[in-house]
């Protein structure tokens, strides 16, 4: 088992138009398309990058990194990373059939009864719903991506900000949640940011990036 060294990949992620417009569609469309985008995608061997930057002042102040791994039917393999100004920390769990092994980063394995639940990428299994909503508006467009047709699904939001332990409480905030569809109807991207309204700076950015079939992905058992 190769040493456990996260490597983001900078991919280069060209959109441009296809000569499609722009159009408005429902809220319960958008929702239709994203989840059987992914449900589709579990049916497929791929790699899923996550990345969550939180911002004040225009500074990045944590950071959480997931790298996920599919091999199907029942294989997988999750390195979770966290970042802010205490430091670092994170872990790295294999699935193989019904065996779980965790450990901390750079640790000894351990055989594990249960998941390694700590870290896990759940806020972009669903759609960006934050509570405090008034207004919602979606959109769905053709274009090329990488040089291939897409479908851009894009939701904007405008909210004020629930949240009990944020600094800007009852402030008046703007979301943008957009996915990418290929030509098969698979995610291969997603991308939200949330700021205040009249401010440049966002305070949250979440990148998703999904790889199927990658080539060299192979996930073993790391205790013999």
């Amino acid at each position: 088992m190769q040493k456990n060294v996260f490597v983001i990949v900078l991919v280069l992620f060209v959109v441009g138009l296809a000569g499609g417009q722009e159009k408005a569609i429902s809220q319960e469309e958008y929702s239709q398309n994203y989840f059987a985008a992914l449900e589709k995608a579990r049916e497929v061997p791929r790699r899923h990058i996550s990345k969550e930057e939180r911002f004040s002042d225009g500074r990045v102040v944590a950071t959480r990194e997931w790298l996920n791994e599919y091999a199907l039917p029942f294989t997988s393999r999750l390195v979770y990373k966290e970042r802010n100004d205490e430091g670092t920390k994170g872990f790295e769990e294999v699935s193989i059939d019904e065996a779980t092994y965790c450990r901390s980063l750079n640790g000894v394995w351990k055989v594990s009864a249960t998941a390694c639940q700590r870290g896990r990428a759940v806020s972009t299994q669903q759609a960006f719903q934050p509570l405090g909503k008034i207004s919602t508006k979606n959109m769905v467009e053709d274009v090329v991506t990488d040089g291939k047709k897409s479908k851009r699904y894009k939701e904007v939001i405008i909210y004020k900000n629930q949240s009990p332990n944020s600094t800007d409480k009852g402030a008046m905030r703007v979301a943008e949640n957009t996915f990418w569809l290929d030509d098969k109807g698979l995610i291969i991207r997603q991308e939200i940011t949330a700021r205040i309204v009249g401010v440049k700076n966002p305070s949250l950015v979440w990148i998703d990036t999904y790889e199927y079939n990658p080539k060299g992905l192979e996930i073993v058992s790391p205790i013999k």
